[in-house]
């Protein structure tokens, strides 16, 4: 679950996108193996927050959410593995999820980013369904059906715990939802000041740094309120997803072909 979705990275645009690194990370059984060597804690159900793994087991029955075991490890860990700014990831090989420990907060310029506010057992949910996902046979489909499927489904669980809809959306769903807008967000930003795509392209690293001096806010501003509508359609969705009950049968279910960049 990603945590953290700032301009300064997207503009910057260096190295490997978040979900490159967890996924070559988390299927190398090699680096899993040093994980397990490192990690503060290991926990197996039901002794580490049951009731997420209630929750998803009652959804998936058919996925034996049950057998994943949780390694906590230290935040110098995620950062030398290259999640700093993850909450935790679940790697399918082994299943084995792993959450990460205190997170410091980080000193960024207000109004540039936007940070998640989740508990432990919100994360286990978002990644137990990641497994789940994976167990229903939805493996070859893209990043963004995966993480719908995950955010989509965990509206129940975080109902459950008292959050409305809309403080899931802005504490849970939003770092996501900002960083997969921020390239419309650009496009829009580009068109208002007039500032051809090819010259953009080929700023250097001083030319992107006052970019985002100058424009770094409205930037985010409009990820944010772009991710904010599409966080309000994708409820819409598994709301109704929700209420048809438990979807894991003997025969496998069609999933959902919900995009977000393709909603208007």
């Amino acid at each position: 679950m990603r945590r953290i979705s700032s301009v300064s990275e997207f503009v910057s645009a260096r190295g490997n996108s978040y979900e490159e690194v967890r996924k070559t990370y988390a299927d190398n059984r090699k680096n899993m193996e040093w994980i397990k060597k490192v990690a503060l804690a290991e926990y197996t159900y039901p002794a580490y927050h049951p009731e997420a793994f209630i929750y998803v087991d009652n959804l998936f029955p058919r996925a034996g959410v049950e057998d994943v075991v949780i390694f906590k490890v230290s935040h110098k860990h995620m950062v030398k593995i290259g999640m700093g700014d993850a909450d935790g990831f679940f790697s399918n090989p082994t299943k084995t999820l792993v959450i990460s420990g205190v997170i410091p907060k980080r000193d960024l310029p207000p109004g540039l980013s936007v940070t998640s506010k989740v508990s432990n057992d919100e994360v286990i949910v978002h990644e137990l369904l990641h497994f789940a996902y994976k167990q229903e046979g939805y493996d070859n489909i893209s990043s963004q059906m995966r993480e719908e499927f995950a955010y989509g489904w965990s509206l129940g669980y975080m109902r459950q715990k008292g959050h409305t809809d809309e403080e899931t959306i802005k504490n849970c769903y939003l770092p996501y939802l900002a960083s997969i807008n921020m390239e419309k967000a650009l496009k829009l930003l580009l068109v208002r000041e007039r500032i051809r795509r090819s010259v953009y392209n080929n700023y250097g690293p001083y030319e992107r740094k006052a970019f985002q001096r100058r424009y770094g806010r409205r930037l985010m501003d409009t990820a944010k309120e772009l991710g904010m509508e599409q966080g309000r359609k994708l409820v819409k969705v598994y709301d109704k997803k929700l209420r048809e009950g438990p979807v894991s049968t003997e025969e496998k279910q069609e999933i959902s072909r919900f995009h977000f960049l393709d909603i208007k």
